[in-house]
């Protein structure tokens, strides 16, 4: 019996282990868009993003990943693909890392999200 609980926790603990890069890392919001102004200033294109008017969320891109920043006062901003219906879908990974190419995503994420779309979900 006690080899068997040892190996429920080895695998359980392993199954655990092995799902952590697959967990999407939140950027601040001000670090986000100050770094891709930083991107834009070196190399114009390097970084662009756009503020929706009408509700205050911010939307951009690297050559490496698109980010999404909501406004719903967390100042949090993440990862995301827009998928082909239109949808912002998050993207496993550390934000700041893949703007400079520290971090490769789980996925591809940079198609372009559309300012006003959908907060993912």
């Amino acid at each position: 019996m006690r080899k068997f609980l040892v190996l429920i926790g080895t695998l359980t603990f392993l199954l655990a282990v092995t799902q952590l890069p697959n967990v999407a890392v939140a950027a601040d919001a001000k670090e986000v868009l100050r770094a891709c102004d930083r991107m834009a200033a070196a190399k114009a294109g390097s970084c662009n993003y756009t503020a929706n008017k009408d509700n205050g969320d911010v939307s951009g891109c690297t050559k490496n990943v698109c980010f999404y920043c909501p406004a719903d006062g967390k100042g949090q901003c993440n990862a995301v693909i827009k998928k082909r219906n239109g949808r912002l879908e998050p993207v496993a990974g550390d934000l700041m890392g893949m703007m400079t190419g520290a971090s490769p995503s789980s996925q591809s994420a940079r198609t372009p999200p559309a300012t006003g779309a959908a907060p993912p979900h």
